[in-house]
């Protein structure tokens, strides 16, 4: 009986996933059809939205025409070796990386900044950023980052060394992209796609400049989302400890990768389900123990080395509290309007009188969402568009801004990083490549997830921060890993409608004699 209502649960969640999976990227594409969302190359970061149907039936034609044109030349395609075009691609990476750090300057800012400044600090025995006021008393979870940035100084104190470092992760979250496609599909034509779409995604490439948590964090998440799917084939100690210590560093990094610890938890249930195994049982207790212990243990090092005693810092609430306020439109709807700033000050930095206040106002927004649903609806909608609908997802923008003293120095990277012709075109690259990956990720779940499994960790993940982000202070920068995670099951789908497109030039071919 056991073993029968197991298996339903398994079918039903697996159902459930398939269909909020197809709902919420359908959603998705249908947004980025419909509307484009840009941040301005300034400190106010304040958001514009605009329709975009026009432009994107236009690039929908383009894609159909690509798709064709991949069916008639597929032969020759066929022959290029996806390793071959790695090291290729990784190649070129190089030189146009190495060309980014080297003609920027590699001054830095806002929290980025503030957490090196944290480290170099502490590096030299000054601890005050762990005092009552400090940045780390106010976010430990920083903390995780600052130790990052401690462990880069033992080598350069330049933060040029976190752009090169960031740039190595950004050909390790490429090929573990790739290998996450080869053991799930085992296609040769899938692994080319997302080997070229993966260097193509150019907000991860911007990303480089950006010396946060962002980069790194997503690299050991995707290599814990690898190893995830390898455990479940092979249920190995070696991919288990990858899995289990990948997911841990990841969150340390940062919090928001939470979710995707979640999602792995989740698809670890789903397999307990299934099949109950006690090395699925352990596997289970261990993602959740990656959830709590590593920033723990972090800033009880920290703690110890400082002889300060850190609270909880400013409460999570607070930032639900900017994401729900229906008046909250400083940048773009729901995005960061300093309240969590002033209410944790206000409290006199105590957490609980912070989290009361932060409780205050969500129930406060929550009854003017209730008193005004059409302007609620509007908000909500154009924070979604505001966060999922901006094609370069803040990368250009967190990199050097003229307007904070930050300069480039050739004319191709001025054109970028101020928002000129050169911005433009990679803006528009990277919608095209955006509006593919989502049209066809709604395919292969509507489609082919039947047919295959791993694939519910990074859909999970996707839902789980469509979710959270429509609550949480808004930001296109924290979207881009969910989209770059939907490469894999995206190239599938193409791959297959190349391959149907293929089989409707020979039935036309034969008609012409």
């Amino acid at each position: 009986i056991m073993k029968n209502i197991s298996n339903v649960l398994y079918k039903f969640s697996n159902t459930a996933i398939s269909f909020f999976a197809c709902i919420f990227s359908g959603l998705i594409f249908l947004l980025n059809f419909m509307f484009n969302s840009v941040v301005g190359y300034d400190s106010d970061e304040k958001v514009t939205i605009s329709y975009h149907i026009v432009k994107s039936i236009i690039m929908i034609a383009v894609a159909a025409v690509l798709i064709f044109a991949a069916a008639n030349f597929k032969k020759y395609i066929s022959k290029i070796n996806e390793k071959g075009l790695f090291c290729l691609l990784s190649v070129m990476y190089t030189l146009f990386a190495l060309y980014l750090i080297f003609n920027c300057d590699s001054n830095i800012r806002a929290d980025a900044s503030t957490t090196f400044s944290a480290a170099k600090a502490v590096l030299g025995g000054d601890y005050s950023t762990m005092q009552v006021g400090g940045y780390i008393h106010r976010y430990p979870h920083q903390s995780g980052l600052m130790l990052y940035d401690q462990l880069l100084m033992q080598f350069s104190e330049n933060t040029a060394f976190n752009f090169l470092v960031n740039f190595f992760f950004v050909l390790g979250i490429n090929f573990f992209n790739y290998k996450i496609a080869d053991q799930l599909f085992k296609s040769k034509s899938v692994n080319l796609l997302t080997v070229a779409v993966s260097f193509a995604f150019l907000p991860q490439f911007f990303y480089i400049m950006f010396a946060y948590g962002l980069i790194p964090g997503f690299f050991f998440m995707i290599v814990a989302f690898y190893n995830t799917i390898k455990y479940a084939n092979n249920r190995k100690l070696i991919n288990f400890i990858g899995m289990m210590l990948c997911a841990a560093c990841s969150v340390v990094f940062k919090k928001n990768y939470m979710i995707g610890v979640v999602a792995i938890i989740i698809y670890l249930v789903l397999k307990l389900l299934k099949e109950v195994n006690i090395k699925h049982i352990a596997a289970v207790t261990a993602m959740i123990l990656c959830l709590i212990l590593p920033s723990n243990i972090i800033i009880c090092v920290y703690e110890s080395l400082s002889g300060t005693q850190l609270n909880e810092g400013t409460p999570s609430i607070l930032w639900v509290a900017m994401g729900t306020d229906i008046d909250n439109n400083v940048r773009a709807p729901g995005w960061y309007n300093g309240f969590n700033y002033s209410a944790y000050t206000e409290s006199g930095y105590d957490s609980q009188a912070a989290a009361e206040l932060g409780k205050e106002k969500v129930i406060e927004n929550l009854e003017k969402i209730k008193n005004e649903p059409v302007k609620a609806f509007v908000f909500f909608r154009d924070k979604t568009i505001s966060q999922w609908c901006e094609p370069m997802y803040q990368s250009v923008w967190s990199g050097p801004l003229e307007s904070c003293n930050q300069y480039t120095h050739t004319e191709l990277l001025q054109s970028i990083y101020n928002g000129k012709n050169a911005e433009n075109a990679l803006a528009t690259f990277s919608k095209f490549l955006c509006l593919i990956i989502w049209a066809f990720s709604f395919l292969f779940v509507y489609k082919h997830a039947s047919k295959h499994d791993g694939w519910q960790i990074m859909f999970l993940f996707f839902i789980g921060g469509l979710i959270f982000h429509t609550w949480w202070e808004g930001k296109s920068q924290y979207i881009y890993p969910y989209v770059f995670c939907m490469i894999p099951f995206a190239m599938f789908a193409v791959a297959d409608t190349v391959k149907t497109a293929e089989g409707l030039l020979i039935r036309i071919k034969p008609s012409k004699h």
